[in-house]
């Protein structure tokens, strides 16, 4: 499905539909059936910029935000296939972000050195949670409970607790930036990968890393869990996506195996996920190139003209 002239950077599907976003600041809408898609109408006086981060409601609401380099948040109509507002307020470079559609509101992580719960209707600031000693790369947010897992460019984690705007616990484990997060807060398990080329499992109730898994030979990109089937899908810079078993038990027992072959999930057979064809090749310097293009800090960033 062409569209977009630069790398995808995000993307937010509910079947048939999907949402994605690229390194020039395009927005698509797709049609995962049809396999088209139209580029939602971005504000005028919105630089183009890319956009790292992007959330959507498909049910209720239908509206989603996105976050860019610039530091602007916009919110899209995806019925109007239109920005329909630039939040007012301005932060760091955006890097992730978590949003509650329900009471309109969002944590974001970004530039600054700060995580922050903003409004969603006027971005006007509900909670600063300064951080100050590392960037805030992913974040996955339960709200009912009011707690967070944060990762950071420094390789930790750390869970927080909303309400006191305080870290209760942490997780190290990774020796380089947390690029992916995936959090099942009802089995207290969280897998997270990073640019070491390691997918780690977590046990969030003891604060431990359960298992480590080594297969990706470069930094890895994104994580997909899918809990319920158990099986969790990463991707690296090289373009090679693994896949990876979740085991059923949650005790000790409950851990991540690389796939060999086939095999069983959930009762269902699976095959090993191989490196796509007729993909653009790189060489390394060419991947090395861009993989440090895209974890460029806000710091050594060149600022829009």
């Amino acid at each position: 499905m062409p569209a977009d002239e630069d790398y995808l950077t995000c993307v937010d599907v509910c079947w048939p539909k999907a949402l994605s976003a690229a390194a020039d600041g395009a927005v698509f809408l797709w049609s995962l059936e049809e396999g088209t898609g139209i580029e939602l109408v971005p504000p005028e006086e919105l630089p183009a910029s890319c956009i790292r981060t992007l959330k959507a409601d498909w049910h209720d609401k239908k509206l989603a935000v996105s976050g860019n380099d610039d530091g602007y948040l916009v919110i899209w109509n995806l019925v109007t296939q239109e920005a329909e507002s630039i939040l007012n307020c301005k932060v760091g470079m955006v890097w992730c972000l978590c949003a509650d559609w329900a009471k309109m509101r969002m944590l974001v992580g970004h530039g600054d050195k700060d995580l922050d719960l903003l409004s969603m209707k006027d971005g006007s600031r509900i909670k600063a949670y300064p951080i100050k000693y590392h960037l805030v790369s992913v974040l996955d947010v339960c709200w009912p409970k009011a707690r967070a897992v944060v990762g950071f460019d420094n390789g930790s984690l750390q869970i927080w607790g909303l309400p006191m705007a305080a870290s209760q616990s942490s997780l190290k484990g990774h020796k380089d930036r947390v690029t992916a997060l995936s959090v099942n807060w009802k089995l207290k398990r969280a897998i997270s990968s990073g640019q070491d080329k390691s997918v780690r499992l977590w046990n969030m109730q003891r604060s431990e890393c359960i298992r480590v898994v080594s297969g990706h030979l470069l930094g890895l990109r994104c994580l997909c869990v899918d809990w319920d089937l158990g099986v969790a899908l990463s991707s690296a810079w090289d373009g090679e996506m693994q896949l990876w078993e979740i085991a059923d038990e949650v005790d000790m027992d409950f851990a991540l195996q690389p796939v060999g072959g086939e095999v069983r999930a959930g009762g269902v057979a699976l095959l090993i996920v191989k490196e796509g064809e007729g993909k653009e090749e790189h060489s390394d310097e060419e991947v090395e190139e861009i993989e440090a293009d895209t974890f460029k800090s806000p710091q050594s960033k060149t600022p829009s003209k």
